[in-house]
This record gives C-alpha cells, sequence and structure tokens, in this order.
C-alpha cells in the first residue's frame, strides 16, 4: 500500500505530517549510517541469513507457487459466488478466496523449507520481532515520505497537476466508501492478510533466492524492491513506486538483520494500518 502524501495531510499542533517526517529524514539517515546499518558492509559485520543447502531456483519457485496460489484463490472464489465485477463486494470476496488459499500454501511451503534452512528467517515470531517491527517502521518512515516528496514534486513540475494524496485505488475507496462493511473487510485483509503473504513471497522467497544466487545482501535485497515495486504498478501510479521501492529496501534490510521475517511482516502491516487511519482522518 503506498505512503500517504502528495500534500501535507493530518496536521499535529498546527504542523503537518507530512513536514514532520520530511525533517526527520537526514537525522534518521545520518543515525542509520552511523549505527552501521545501511553502510556497504553492515551485514558482513552483523552476521547473515543461513539459506541451507536449498539452490537458488527452489526459493524462486517457492515465490511462484505462492504468487500463483493467490491468482487460483481469487479464480476460485470468482468463480463459486460469481464475483467478477469491480464493486467493492466481489473485491472483497476475491481478495478472501485468494488470501484463503495463499495462506494455506504458506503454511505448507514454510513448514516444507524450514527442516532444510533453519537460518533462513522462518523462526516463530518472538516478542523481540514485534518491537523490531514498530522500530522499522519509526525508521523507515520519514525516507519513504522523502522519497515519495520527491517523486511527487516531479510529477507536478512535469505534468502542471497535483497529484493524487491518495496514490492508492484501495485508500480512494475507503474514504469514499468507509461505511461500506465489505470495504472494512477489505481492510481487515490489507492490514493482516497482505502483509503475510506479501512479505513470505518477496522477502522469504524472492529475496532469498537472490541472495544465493548472488552471495550479497545489498544486490538480494535491491533487485527484491525493484520488483516489488513493479508488481505495484497496476494499483498505484508511478509517482508512488519510489516510496514503495524504498519501503521494500527497508523491509528487506529489517529482514536480513533480524533474521526473522516476523520482522517485515510486522512492519509492513503496521505501514497498511498507519496508512488506513491517516486516510480515515481525511474529510470524506
Amino acid at each position: 500500500m503506498q505512503t500517504i502524501g502528495a500534500a501535507d495531510g493530518p496536521t499535529f499542533g498546527g504542523v503537518g505530517l507530512v513536514t514532520l517526517l520530511l525533517a526527520a529524514s537526514p537525522l534518521v539517515l545520518i543515525g542509520l549510517w552511523v549505527g552501521d546499518v545501511i553502510r556497504p558492509a553492515s551485514f558482513d559485520r552483523g552476521g547473515r541469513r543461513e539459506l541451507g543447502k536449498l539452490g537458488w531456483w527452489i526459493w524462486l519457485f517457492a515465490a511462484f507457487v505462492l504468487y500463483s496460489a493467490t491468482q487460483f484463490g481469487a479464480a476460485g472464489a470468482a468463480a463459486l459466488f460469481g464475483a467478477n465485477g469491480g464493486g467493492s463486494r466481489d473485491k472483497a470476496i476475491l481478495s478472501l478466496g485468494g488470501y484463503l488459499a495463499s495462506l494455506i500454501t504458506a503454511a505448507a511451503l514454510v513448514r516444507l523449507i524450514l527442516p532444510h534452512a533453519a537460518g533462513g528467517g522462518f523462526c516463530t515470531p518472538r516478542l523481540r520481532d514485534l518491537l523490531a517491527a514498530v522500530a522499522t517502521l519509526a525508521l523507515a518512515a520519514p525516507i519513504v515520505q522523502l522519497a515519495s516528496w520527491i517523486a511527487m514534486r516531479v510529477y507536478r513540475s512535469r505534468t502542471g497537476e497535483d497529484p493524487d494524496f491518495l496514490a492508492h485505488d484501495f485508500l480512494r475507496r475507503l474514504t469514499n466508501d468507509r461505511h461500506d462493511p465489505w470495504v472494512w473487510t477489505l481492510i481487515g485483509l490489507a492490514i493482516v492478510a497482505a502483509p503475510i503473504v506479501e512479505e513470505l513471497v518477496f522477502r522469504g522467497f524472492v529475496q532469498s533466492a537472490a541472495l544465493r544466487l548472488t552471495g550479497r545482501p545489498w544486490p538480494s535485497i535491491f533487485a527484491t524492491s525493484a520488483l516489488f515495486a513493479a508488481i505495484h504498478y497496476t494499483v498505484a501510479p508511478w509517482y508512488a513506486m519510489p516510496a514503495l521501492f524504498t519501503l521494500s529496501v527497508a523491509l528487506g534490510i529489517a529482514f536480513e538483520r533480524s533474521r526473522s521475517i516476523a520482522v517485515p511482516i510486522g512492519a509492513h502491516a503496521l505501514f497498511n494500518a498507519a496508512n488506513v487511519v491517516i486516510a480515515l482522518m481525511l474529510p470524506a
């Protein structure tokens, strides 16, 4: 889900949310550099995930299977319930079918992979993972907002038009139909199911495939993030891509540093929830 940020957004004590985040971004970057989080050799000093003997193609195949399960589940729901339209009900039914199929598939894939890659990051969630997820989002939010602000400035200079403040189809639907119970079903799925599935596909499997292929964390994080942003191009405008790429990089770093998939899942869920809350604060 794209971060909100074409305008200054909600205000707190007379200061806009976007202004606060932009002001914090250079301080966060300096802190991450000094703290040896984003330096080129940071992962060499902090340890790496152990992917066992599984080849890169196995990780990539797992990502393909999980992504395909979402599509097959949605197609099954469409056939079973006749959900083929563009309304909130049909979108909720398609999403329910897709996520149910993908969550079942994800559980099976993790169970199959775990014995062969015990250090791959698929451990049982811990309390410290939740705390790390909160910290990840807190540190990433100003940088993501900075990327969003720059992209939107470019859009405005090239087109002479103001970019859409809600740069995502789902957020626009939320503000227009906030009393629709099917919209709230979509909200629940966006906060709970989507982060689990997307993080397993991109961080858990694609990033692991790239790490196995290249042997280096940074290229694997950047390659995965480019794919993550490209996949979202169907639901968000081009000026949302830099923010999505930046968010994905932050989630990739969090995964490699924590060696727990629960951390990017938690940060992703919190990010989506924060966008929903901000969207609900805006006038209908």
